[in-house]
């Protein structure tokens, strides 16, 4: 096992080749969580990132042994630093103001720190790291999603084409014992038909009706032509 290790720790083509694929099973199985829920940078970015932050990790410290550089972490902190602009790309604001793909993005940046790990031989922190942020996505999202779904409060958005839908809202949520409140309201010119953008908040008094389940009877509002949680 120690000269297996030995082995592995040193820069040659066995190791480079276990890093590489390492690198690629480490960045893939965080893009297949991302690919999951069609997101920007998903499968393939993912193991492209990890492998290219592997690479360059380990062309530092090739520099490095060749006397060509004194430093072989200059090469990993650009990549760090470099890394701001890709994933700023995968990071969106939508016309109700709701900003999507942060954790996208800060899937992506890790991704790269992952690289760099494995491009180092540091294949513990590598594969712990993978591990970690997989229970991040995945587990600690259902815990989200569960105390999101019993929360006494949430936001809406909701876009319709009349006024009247106003008055719809606040009856069905009173007939359902739920306050409403801060309302927003704008107007959006598609070209074709004046629409009506309303952001309110809403809260659950002795309600037993589930977030989601209100958000379907807003949706059932005559006018009403989309409408989510945010």
């Amino acid at each position: 096992m120690e000269k297996i290790l030995e082995i592995l720790s040193e820069l040659n083509m066995i190791a480079v080749s276990v890093r590489m694929l390492l690198a690629m099973l480490l960045g893939g199985v965080l893009g297949l969580e991302r690919e999951q829920y069609k997101r920007a940078a998903g499968f393939r970015t993912f193991i492209i990132v990890c492998v290219g932050s592997a690479l360059a990790t380990m062309t530092g410290i090739y520099m490095k042994e060749i006397a060509l550089s004194t430093e072989a972490a200059r090469i990993p902190a650009q990549i760090i630093s470099g890394m701001g602009f890709l994933g700023a790309g995968t990071i969106l604001v939508t016309r109700n103001s709701k900003v999507k793909g942060l954790t996208t993005a800060a899937s992506l940046w890790t991704s790269a720190c992952i690289g760099i790990a494995v491009g180092a031989g540091f294949y513990a922190g590598a594969i712990l790291g993978t591990l970690a942020i997989m229970l991040v996505l995945g587990i600690l999202r259902l815990l989200e999603s569960s105390m999101r779904h019993k929360s006494r409060e949430c936001e809406i958005y909701l876009e319709a084409t009349s006024n009247s839908v106003m008055r719809q809202i606040v009856r069905m949520s009173k007939a359902n014992d739920i306050k409403t409140f801060d309302f927003e309201v704008s107007s959006i010119d598609d070209g074709k038909e004046r629409v009506l953008s309303i952001i309110f908040r809403a809260k659950r008094n002795k309600s037993d009706m589930t977030w989601e389940e209100y958000v379907e009877a807003l949706e059932n509002l005559s006018d009403v032509i989309f409408v989510e949680e945010i």
